[in-house]
């Protein structure tokens, strides 16, 4: 695990990797650097009525933006990079990204924040995509750290 505010200030690149079930045990292999961690208000988001997924409008959702260049030797979806990572507090909670579609997609803030970056997207080896993707964490927490579910993460 990877303290993110850590990673964030030093601006260093993490190298994460898992075991792609879906694709005949494919290991995916990718870098990772985290740019911007910060609270999201979803009552400003554009038709606010249209969240679903039980995500209520005052959940304390964060946006995590990103680079990630794939380093596997094939496309790889960028969904299935992302649905593997997880923020993990001090008690080791860990929260798994939200993958509500009108955040993530159809909406306005979806461009804007570039969290349709990463929601369909191929990521072709060894390019480097910007996007962001969000997590939805308790009231209070004092350290995250980010980590690969069911794999792993190491800084480079």
């Amino acid at each position: 695990m990877i303290p993110i505010q850590e990673a964030i200030d030093t601006g260093a690149w993490l190298r994460g990797e898992f075991v792609e079930e879906w694709e005949d045990n494919r290991v995916i292999t990718f870098q990772i650097k985290l740019k911007e961690f910060s609270k999201i208000e979803l009552a400003t988001v554009d038709n606010p009525e249209n969240i679903s997924d039980g995500i209520r409008l005052d959940a304390n959702v964060w946006l995590l933006k990103c680079d990630i260049v794939n380093l596997s030797k094939y496309e790889a979806m960028s969904l299935r990079i992302t649905h593997k990572l997880c923020l993990v507090d001090e008690d080791d909670y860990e929260f798994m990204i939200v993958r509500e579609s009108h955040l993530t997609l159809s909406s306005d803030f979806a461009e804007k924040s570039e969290l349709k970056n990463f929601y369909a997207a191929m990521l072709p080896p060894k390019i480097r995509r910007s996007g962001a993707i969000l997590f939805e964490l308790p009231e209070f927490f004092e350290h995250l750290s980010i980590k690969v579910s069911g794999g792993s993460i190491n800084e480079l």
